[in-house]
């Protein structure tokens, strides 16, 4: 009798062959679909069927080590994984080669961990009910306020002193007057509200037309001060500045928010540094093309930061001469594992992770950190020093498969997932993990615990970068430094943003917080300027003294009108009339127009 038979699958052998054989009950077979018999008894093929069940189920026998094998080096059982997963690539080795590959072997690594002994939190006292200003106030310290102030001052005394006669007649820095405090303070508020209120013109800030009208800033500020605090805004002291610092002109500013981010807050255990990119097209010797951010050109700075976003410490990049790295960390470590050295001077000997990416990556950066009690993961460039060749070119990774080695608690490994990734790391092992994530048909993902942690702490820096974008004050300026002092003027307030969230009993969302802070900072600014007002009154100048100093004189003639004539500045701001005047006071700023009679004396009055 002819007859066709049909090899059963992996699960409807192991359902037969799971039957005890002295068992009434009958194969799991459906007898009402005989479809695929060609011809023939169903009961006799059923016989051939257990036949061939009793070679699957010597078949599954001889598998089941390696798929036991499989099952622990994932976890779980490969089957039931997700496409998704990592697994371990099943190495094709000649006989009699056991993968090592000089110093690096194929055992899994066993890294020695030390304990993390930094104290966590806030370094400073706050207020029991603190409000967002109070942690402003964590970064705008009266240190910081005299240093703005100070320097401020002193520019424009020194601007003025050369260079007043260059101004046009009616410039606004020749009424300048040295700024105060409180009202740096003012003016700082409304620059940085500047993030939230977007306007294209600084002008349209105190603009009185109903369509953009902004009260808070013409009823705070005159439009004509601010923008004199903004021109003479500065940093440093231009005559005792080093020629030789490229950023001598930020020096102070950058020295003391350094020192101000590293004593108020100490981050948590996983760290991470990347760069960030402060636009800049202008001309500029160390400015930086990175055609992966969104700016592409700008002043590159090296950035620390916990994975919440907030910023421990930063290096700004300015060329391969830089000399804030000493020459014995470059030759050892290169000119990146020096930016890593510097920036975790403060941070070593307490057990961080840190977690960096391929340009900072090397097998010498891992063991010098790992000396210093520090361990270090990321991504790293195959073409790095140390690392085994052979595993390197290894070509025959399907997607979700890896192979690794491992030396002296280094653990290298490559992965092919949308493309092929190379890590380093002194914290894991080839460990698989759930991430906790299902895919599309409800199955776990699981990938390496070291692939896993990077996703999750190396964003630090990005995260810090895209909160920074939401609410920028920078404006276009001729000036790089004030460009990038705005930059790190916003760091302070975000900054104090992270702490708020962190430690605030009750936390605001990012534009509340801004609004209610600079608020406070703006009438922190109107109380000092009114109480200074009340504390040194202005005593009035007795009228005779005031003529005595002050006498009417005619417009001196000019190249192309020999009587020329000015408005009478008390008639068109009294009574509203222009009327001409052939005097003017040559005692007062801007030499008014003035009649003689009886408006001279009124004026003066």
């Amino acid at each position: 009798m002819s007859r066709r038979t049909r090899i059963l699958s992996l699960d409807e052998a192991i359902n037969v062959v799971a039957l005890d054989p002295n068992s009434d009950v009958e194969p799991d077979v459906d007898d009402q679909d005989d479809s695929w018999y060609a011809d023939g008894d169903a009961d006799d093929d059923i016989d051939d069927e257990l036949d061939l069940a009793q070679h699957a189920d010597d078949d599954v026998a001889e598998a089941a080590p390696a798929l036991q094998a499989d099952a622990n080096a994932g976890g779980a059982d490969t089957l039931e994984q997700s496409e998704r997963s990592h697994k371990p690539a099943v190495e094709a080795l000649v006989a009699g080669d056991s993968g090592q590959e000089g110093i690096w072997c194929m055992d899994d690594n066993h890294p020695d961990i030390p304990d993390f002994t930094a104290e966590t939190g806030l370094n400073v006292e706050l207020p029991e009910s603190a409000t967002p200003y109070d942690f402003v106030k964590l970064f705008f310290t009266p240190e910081l306020w005299d240093l703005l102030v100070v320097e401020t001052n002193r520019y424009a005394t020194q601007y003025l002193a050369t260079r007043s006669q260059d101004l046009p007649r009616h410039s606004r820095l020749r009424k300048w007057t040295p700024v105060t405090v409180p009202e740096m303070k003012m003016f700082m508020s409304l620059y940085l509200l500047m993030g939230i209120i977007v306007k294209p013109e600084i002008d349209m800030y105190w603009s009185t037309n109903p369509m953009v009208h902004t009260p808070i800033y013409s009823s705070s500020m005159a439009r004509d001060r601010w923008c004199a605090i903004l021109s003479f805004f500065h940093f440093a002291d231009n005559e005792t500045a080093d020629a030789d610092d490229k950023l001598a002109k930020l020096r102070p500013l950058i020295t003391l928010t350094v020192r101000l981010f590293e004593t108020v807050y100490t981050p948590s255990k996983q760290i991470s540094i990347d760069e960030e990119l402060v636009a800049w097209r202008g001309r500029l010797q160390f400015r930086q093309y990175i055609p992966s951010k969104r700016a592409r050109f700008g002043v590159k700075i090296f950035a620390l930061c916990e994975s919440s976003g907030y910023m421990s410490s930063y290096i700004v990049y300015v060329g391969k001469d830089d000399a804030t790295f000493s020459p014995e960390l470059v030759n050892n470590l290169g000119k990146s594992g020096a930016v890593v050295a510097r920036l975790m001077e403060p941070f070593v000997d307490k057990g961080y992770h840190l977690y960096v990416d391929n340009w900072y990556s090397s097998v010498d950066l891992a063991r010098y950190l790992a000396d210093k009690g520090t361990m270090v993961c990321g991504t790293i460039r195959s073409n790095r020093r140390g690392l085994p060749k052979r595993t390197v070119a290894y070509k025959g990774l399907k997607k979700g498969e890896f192979v690794f080695r491992s030396w002296n608690g280094i653990i290298f490994v490559k992965l092919s997932d949308t493309k092929v990734v190379h890590f380093l790391s002194t914290l894991h092992s080839a460990e698989v993990v759930d991430t906790g994530k299902r895919d599309l048909h409800r199955l776990p993902i699981r990938k390496l615990a070291l692939v896993h942690d990077y996703n999750l702490f190396m964003g630090g820096v990005d995260r810090n970068d895209e909160m920074l974008s939401f609410y920028t004050c920078a404006r276009k300026t001729q000036k790089w430094y004030k460009k990038l002092a705005a930059h790190l003027l916003e760091e302070c307030m975000l900054n104090a943003f992270v702490l708020h969230k962190k430690f605030a009993t009750t936390p605001r969302k990012h534009t509340d917080f801004i609004t209610i802070a600079l608020q406070a900072m703006l009438q922190d600014g109107k109380s000092g300027c009114t109480a200074a007002a009340a504390a040194a009154p202005a005593t009035p100048v007795p009228r005779t003294v005031m003529m005595a100093a002050h006498m009417p004189a005619c417009i001196p003639p000019t190249a192309k009108k020999a009587t020329p004539t000015r408005v009478c500045r008390y008639c068109s701001k009294t009574k509203g009339v222009r009327k001409e005047s052939r005097y003017c006071c040559l005692q007062c700023p801007n030499q008014p127009g003035l009649c003689a009679a009886p408006c001279f004396s009124l004026w003066h009055q």
